[in-house]
This record gives structure tokens, C-alpha cells and sequence, in this order.
């Protein structure tokens, strides 16, 4: 198909490395969808979605080569800096996912899952008056549920 249709080899290339992020072949994913952002590097959302594959494969310096030119400003939905946190808290780097945590509340300043995942990372680096304004934000934000709960319990626990 790509050699009938190059005129279409970015949209090909974005969804084959979507098939491969749907197998769990990160590097694979990375593949193409490396050549979709080198043929748009303006495109962040595809540049967000290479990072993130990146990080899910463990690839942390290909994630971070992908996100040192990313510009924040073009993403718009808080998810993709959210999941982008969960990867980094996932691979042990936390000062990372607070930072992407940081950027999801940015964007949605109401996304509870951002605050409650960030008061976690603040706690686990003993960044206590952090930890407490993000899990008093929590439940803030959603007085019920089982986020508020725990949050109401690390509260208890920092007082």
C-alpha cells in the first residue's frame, strides 16, 4: 500500500504503529511512528503518543529524546500527561511523573486522578506539605469515593 499510495505513508505508518501498541511491541510502534513525526515534528500528539510508547516499553531515554521537543502548549487533553505520569511512576521515576502529573492539572485543573497519583509521588519523596495540598485537593474535588477515602487517611497520617 505504501508503495501505491506514499501520499498517504504518514497515516500508514501512524496506524500500524498503533497495531503495535495494541500488541505491546513498543520498539516495533516506535518504528513507525518515528517516521510520522519526522515527517510532521510539529505534530505533538503523535510525538505524546511515540513518548508514551517509549515509556511503556521501558525505552526511557527514546522517551525522554521525544519529549525534550514536545510542546506542551499543543496538548490539550490532560490524559495524555496523566498516562505519560503513570509510565514514568511506573519505570521508578518520580520526580518525572510528579512534573507530567503537574502538567494533567495544568490542563484540568479538576482531574482528581492527577492530584491523588501526584500526593502519592510527593509522599514517596518525603515532600510532605506537598503531598497534604494535593490530597486536601482531592477531596476537594471528589468528597466521595474511594480516592477521598485514602486521601482522608494520608491526612490523618501527616497531621
Amino acid at each position: 500500500l505504501l508503495a501505491m499510495r506514499p501520499d498517504l505513508a504518514a497515516m500508514i505508518n501512524q496506524q500500524i504503529g498503533f497495531a503495535y501498541i495494541q500488541e505491546k511491541r513498543y520498539d516495533k510502534a516506535l518504528e513507525y511512528l518515528e517516521k510520522v513525526v519526522a515527517a510532521d515534528p510539529a505534530n505533538a500528539q503523535i510525538r505524546a503518543i511515540a513518548a508514551q510508547a517509549a515509556l511503556e516499553g521501558k525505552l526511557l531515554d527514546k522517551a525522554r529524546e521525544l519529549l525534550a521537543t514536545l510542546d506542551d502548549s499543543k496538548i490539550t487533553n490532560p490524559d495524555v500527561f496523566f498516562n505519560m505520569g503513570v509510565a514514568f511512576l511506573n519505570a521508578g521515576q518520580v520526580p518525572l511523573a510528579i512534573d507530567y502529573f503537574g502538567k494533567a492539572i495544568r490542563v484540568d485543573p479538576g482531574h482528581v486522578d492527577a492530584y491523588y497519583r501526584r500526593a502519592l509521588g510527593y509522599l514517596g519523596q518525603g515532600q510532605n506539605p506537598e503531598a497534604r495540598a494535593d490530597f486536601l485537593k482531592v477531596v476537594e474535588l471528589q468528597p466521595d469515593g474511594e480516592m477521598a477515602s485514602m486521601s482522608r487517611k494520608a491526612l490523618e497520617q501527616l497531621k
